[in-house]
């Protein structure tokens, strides 16, 4: 339903419909698609939730929302903005629960 082609590389807004970098998820490559940087940060974002919601199972709602405020995350706008912070943090959680897996 396109009504003009356009290179989703120099028109990041979709012919103006969207704001810049939220029109695509996917790009065109020489050898099949290429995911957008938006779709692999959406992904990451998704398996953190499932982490974390491997590791309620085991330690339930209420520590793993105590690890998240002690850790400085308040909800949507709220929380540490650092890249190493959130890797570290990923790793932490990933060693709790395979410390549950023995």
């Amino acid at each position: 339903l396109s009504y003009r082609s356009i290179n989703p590389f120099l028109t990041t807004d979709a012919g103006g419909g969207f704001p810049a970098g939220d029109s695509f998820v996917v790009y065109p490559g020489k050898n099949g698609a290429l995911d957008s940087l938006r779709l692999e940060v959406f992904f990451e974002g998704l398996q953190d939730r499932l982490a974390l919601r491997a590791l309620e199972k085991y330690v339930g709602r209420e520590a793993v929302t105590k690890l998240l405020h002690d850790e400085g995350v308040y909800g949507w706008k709220n929380y540490p903005r650092s890249a190493s912070w959130h890797i570290e943090f990923r790793h932490k959680i990933n060693r709790m629960i395979k410390g549950f897996k023995k």
